[in-house]
């Protein structure tokens, strides 16, 4: 190396200790250290929480026990003794078929039981006595038994014809008019226990680890959202 390139090689270290010096004595920072400023730091005990898993599905209620209302017998409707939506208790009559044949029938077949039962203690008094004879008693007592069952048969034809509602519940949409002739077995209203009311819903594989016997579960219905 000649003299040359030593002279400049000094000049150029001799520079930079002399900007170095000017910096220093001047308590300026350094330029990086102005570059980035502190960082706040927010400190919380941390603390331990069970996580909730949840699973949503959508359903439909139905009620335990439910019924299509139907005829059990043909007969044209005289009367509709309910409204669509209308709440019913047991025994509620509901629609009434025409009964004024089965009605006169009945009439006449007490008349006919009060006087078999006449003739039955009469026969019965002379058989005391030995009026009559054992046939005779025995067939006033047949004329008994059988306008007793005459009667009867009547009567469970009344109330066949008679529709009740056979428990508590809340009705549908009446499908029956004033004056229609009503077939045996035909619908006219269903019927649903609303006291008692199962959710059918469907979930999927991936959710069957979290579902199990005895788990309560959070309701939503449409019609009163927001509500459990």
């Amino acid at each position: 190396m000649n003299k040359r390139t030593l002279l400049a090689c000094a000049g150029v270290v001799a520079g930079v200790l002399a900007a170095a010096c000017a910096l220093v004595g001047s308590g300026a920072p350094p330029t990086a250290a102005a570059a980035w400023p502190a960082t706040k730091v927010a400190l919380a005990t941390a603390e331990q929480v069970p996580l909730a898993r949840q699973t949503f599905a959508s359903g439909e209620l139905e009620a335990v026990n439910q019924v299509q209302v139907a005829a059990e017998m043909a007969g044209r409707i005289t009367r509709i003794a309910f409204e669509s939506g209308q709440v019913v208790t047991a025994g509620q009559l509901l629609v009434q078929l025409n009964d004024a044949p089965e009605q006169a029938q009945r009439v006449q077949l007490r008349a006919r039981l009060r006087n078999a039962e006449v003739v039955l203690q009469r026969s019965r008094k002379l058989r005391a006595v030995n009026a009559v004879s054992q046939e005779l008693l025995d067939n006033a007592a047949t004329a008994v038994d059988v306008a007793s069952g005459e009667l009867q048969h009547v009567e469970a034809l009344i109330a066949q014809k008679a529709i009740r509602a056979p428990f508590a519940g809340k009705l549908g949409i009446r499908r029956v008019h004033q004056g229609q002739y009503l077939g045996a077995g035909e619908a006219i209203v269903s019927l649903a226990d609303i006291s008692q009311l199962h959710v059918n819903f469907a979930l999927g594989e991936q959710a069957a680890p979290d579902v199990h016997v005895g788990q309560v579960l959070a309701l939503t219905v449409d019609a009163a959202r927001g509500q459990d």
